[in-house]
C-alpha cells in the first residue's frame, strides 16, 4: 500500500533570469554613449594600424616580386648586366677610342675620338 504524503505544498517557486526589454535611464544612455565613442575611436585606430601593416606588407611583396621578375628574366635569357671593370685605350695614330673588358679582354666598344680627346698633354710640368 502506498503511503500518504504529509505536509503537501500547494505551490512552489524558484528564481531564474530571462532576457527582457528594459528602458534605459538617462545615466545609462550617457554611459553607453561614452562607451560607443571610445569604441569608435579604438576601431578607427585599429583600422589605421591595419592599413599601415597591409601597406608595409604590400611594399615588401612588391620588392620581392620585382626581384623575382628580374631573376626570372635573367635565367630565361641566360645573361644579366653587371658592372665590370674595363680599360679605355686612346689610339692617337688612328684617332679611335677602344674599350675592353678587364676580366675577359673582350672589346666592348670603339668610336672616333672627340676633338677634346685628341688634345694630348705636352709633358710640361708646372714648377
Amino acid at each position: 500500500m502506498a503511503k500518504k504524503a504529509t505536509g503537501k505544498k500547494s505551490a512552489r517557486s524558484e528564481q531564474f533570469e530571462s532576457l527582457q526589454k528594459c528602458v534605459l535611464t538617462g545615466d545609462e544612455i550617457v554611459e553607453r554613449s561614452r562607451e560607443m565613442a571610445q569604441l569608435m575611436s579604438e576601431i578607427a585606430s585599429d583600422e589605421a594600424d591595419l592599413k599601415a601593416v597591409v601597406q608595409e606588407f604590400k611594399s615588401r611583396l612588391a620588392g620581392k616580386e620585382a626581384r623575382l621578375g628580374t631573376l626570372a628574366r635573367n635565367v630565361q635569357n641566360g645573361f644579366e648586366f653587371r658592372s665590370v671593370p674595363c680599360t679605355r685605350y686612346f689610339v692617337y695614330a688612328v684617332g679611335r677610342v677602344e674599350e675592353f673588358r678587364s676580366d675577359t679582354g673582350e672589346r666592348v666598344s670603339q668610336r672616333a675620338m672627340t676633338d677634346e680627346e685628341r688634345q694630348q698633354e705636352l709633358g710640361f710640368e708646372a714648377e
